[in-house]
């Protein structure tokens, strides 16, 4: 855990950096200094949680400064997507936090609200059922993380997008007249090169990133909510492709199914490499089978999903960095997340061990300094340990304070 001193100066050290890019770029568009996942997005979040935490306005002449910095790009060179980790509602989500503070950037946020909810609608309208890929319907690119943004931070007055959007993801996880779930990923609408040599007649993605498990955890949040177009009926039924498809009776998934996997309902091709992780992997899997169970009142996958995360926090499978997205932060988070909504001590040994780990080395194999694999969602994590987090920022993990 970090003092606030050691807070701080990890803060100073990376405004530093941010500053001197934002003074390098101020004539040049640079679209990953727009995004939560690695820009000025997530840095706006750790500022205003280290601010809310320690009831300080310490970083508000720099909150102003970055924030002026986007809008002069925003007018420039506008927005490429409305999404979560790279568009429009990532920047949304910061401004929402900060905007509990001040209404200095209502209008700016009034905006940028305007422009998510007109092409999140022709986003719909337009969309090609035969070329679905993850950034249509995902957390990080598509329609899940919008969702999100929608109903954590924005439910007043959205309600008919929310319930359109909800309709959406529902026909989504059904399946075809072939008896195939229209989320299937085709070859050549997946999302890498090393996907599709490892699934060469496309896939379902089963991971909460990039699929099926965000899905469902969006919908149970939204049914939790009070949005009865989130069917739990329907949300259970795509649940019980995960209860079929454990490898070997054990609390271990594959990252996709192939086509004739999902058809025979057997397992055909063995996995060649299995991570834990918070995008991909069993903490993810458990998380889905909590909410789930929360929003149905079932038993059976509550229980089953701290199952699920302990099964995998006693041998974590290829976790090599502290990041959030496929490292010990993303973990740490998410077992934090799962001993307060359970009210469970059957985590907390294992939350030492991971605090430990993150301790020792912060920076281990991060990608950068951003949110989603760097340093500010490190930060952001070791801040939250053994207390709330001030503001929401969690949400854009799934991780709801609020379910």
């Amino acid at each position: 855990m970090l003092s606030r001193s050691q807070i701080e100066s990890e803060i100073n050290a990376l405004l530093i950096k941010f500053k001197r890019s934002v003074k390098n770029c101020l004539n040049d568009f640079n679209f990953e200094e727009m995004t939560l996942s690695n820009g000025i997005p997530g840095l706006l979040l750790l500022l205003n949680e280290f601010n809310v935490t320690y009831q300080t306005k310490q970083y508000q002449n720099d909150i102003r400064f970055l924030i002026e910095y986007l809008f002069q790009k925003l007018s420039k060179y506008g927005l490429i997507t409305q999404s979560l980790y790279s568009g429009a509602a990532g920047i949304a989500v910061a401004l929402s936090e900060i905007s509990q503070q001040t209404d200095e950037y209502n209008n700016l946020l009034n905006s940028l609200d305007e422009y998510i909810v007109y092409c999140t609608n022709e986003r719909i309208d337009n969309f090609d059922w035969k070329t679905v890929t993850p950034p249509n319907y995902d957390i990080i690119e598509g329609l899940s993380g919008i969702l999100v943004y929608l109903i954590t931070f924005k439910s007043e007055g959205n309600k008919v997008l929310i319930n359109r959007i909800i309709n959406f993801l529902t026909e989504l996880i059904s399946n075809d007249n072939n008896g195939i779930i229209k989320m299937y990923i085709s070859i050549g609408n997946q999302m890498s090169e090393p996907e599709e040599h490892i699934y060469p007649d496309g896939c379902l993605n089963l991971g909460l990133a990039h699929g099926l498990a965000g899905i469902i955890s969006v919908l149970a949040y939204a049914n939790r909510k009070g949005y009865d177009f989130a069917r739990l009926d329907k949300i259970g039924d795509a649940l019980e492709i995960y209860e079929q498809f454990q490898l070997n009776d054990s609390l271990v998934w594959k990252d996709g199914l192939t086509k004739d996997e999902y058809l025979s309902g057997h397992i055909k091709v063995k996995p060649n490499f299995i991570r834990d992780a918070w995008c991909y992997g069993r903490p993810g899997i458990a998380l889905t089978y909590l909410y789930y169970g929360m929003a149905s009142k079932k038993q059976y996958f509550i229980e089953k999903s701290e199952n699920i995360l302990i099964n995998s926090l006693d041998c974590l499978l290829c976790v090599d960095s502290t990041m959030i997205c496929h490292g010990i932060s993303g973990i740490l988070a998410t077992a934090i997340h799962f001993k307060r909504l359970l009210s469970t001590n059957q985590l907390d040994s294992y939350i030492d061990d991971l605090i430990l780990r993150l301790s020792i080395n912060p920076q281990n194999n991060i990608m950068n300094d951003g949110f989603l694999e760097g340093k500010i969602g490190v930060i952001l994590t070791l801040m939250k340990i053994n207390r709330r987090s001030s503001t929401r920022w969690e949400s854009v993990l799934l991780l709801f304070n609020d379910i």
